[in-house]
């Protein structure tokens, strides 16, 4: 909610109003850090937002609200002693992989604190055995740390589990872009082929190999299964774009597009084709 704010004092109570008012419905964290947050957007009163982001850390549970309050309390008032302490607040609550994730990318971006970062990342490597969806830490660990050594343990151990063929499309993508092992990405994009059985799956193996191996032809037949399961003009549309994009042929993409223009009129929608 904007209010005017021209300086003087009356102009500053009749300003603050809306936010009293709002005040009163307050209940959660976010409640109150975002008030926080519109009255310095608003009304450039840092000293009354930080009453309002004091009141967020006292109702904060969880670590995503203080992860929040953190980095808004750092954007908004550039306190980094401040930060640090509610996102050490935030480690101590989290709970997840997730969780970890973000937060490891959040202080990485405000604070570039890799040993800050490599403990959450180990954290989020004794949580591996819970979950199958592991292999995106390993790319988390490359951006932050650098650590290529490690980030490849974290994808031996994901591929040792069992997994989707998306998961090992996304475990393929990293070996090859962040490792650069093209022979242990193909692999991984075999096990993929024998795991993927709809319209998307096939669209996304087939432009992971194009992209990582280099290999169209291999890439192309995951493209024609992707047709066989196109059911919607969307569908079409999505495959005639990679088909120009990646294999440059024009003709089966004009194909596809008229394909999408002719479903588009028995469909409930307008579509809106965006080259």
């Amino acid at each position: 909610m904007k209010a005017i704010y021209d300086g003087t004092e009356i102009k500053k109570d009749w300003a603050r109003e809306p936010y009293i008012k709002l005040l009163e419905r307050a209940q959660e964290s976010s409640d109150y850090r975002i008030i926080g947050e519109d009255v310095i957007r608003y009304l450039n009163d840092k000293e009354w937002a930080t009453e309002f982001f004091k009141a967020a850390g006292k109702k904060a549970k969880y670590s995503c609200d203080y992860r929040k309050l953190a980095e808004s309390v750092i954007e908004n008032l550039a306190d980094k002693i401040w930060g640090i302490e509610l996102f050490k607040k935030a480690e101590e609550l989290a709970n997840c992989l997730g969780t970890y994730h973000i937060l490891a990318c959040s202080i990485y971006s405000y604070f570039a604190d890799r040993e800050w970062c490599n403990r959450l990342i180990i954290k989020m490597k004794e949580k591996l055995h819970s979950t199958n969806n592991s292999y995106p830490i390993a790319r988390l660990v490359i951006e932050i740390t650098g650590d290529k050594e490690l980030a490849r343990q974290v994808l031996i151990e994901a591929e040792e589990k069992e997994a989707s063929g998306n998961d090992y499309c996304c475990m393929g993508e990293i070996v090859g872009e962040k490792l650069h092992d093209i022979d242990w990405a193909k692999k991984l994009f075999i096990k993929a082929e024998s795991r993927v059985d709809n319209f998307y799956g096939y669209m996304g193996l087939g432009t992971s190999i194009i992209k990582i191996l280099d290999d169209k032809k291999w890439g192309m037949k995951f493209f024609f299964e992707a047709e066989k399961k196109a059911v919607s003009s969307d569908d079409y549309v999505y495959l005639a774009k990679a088909v120009m994009e990646h294999l440059g042929n024009e003709e089966w993409s004009d194909e596809l597009f008229n394909r999408a223009d002719e479903l588009s009129l028995n469909e409930d929608y307008d579509y809106l084709l965006v080259f």
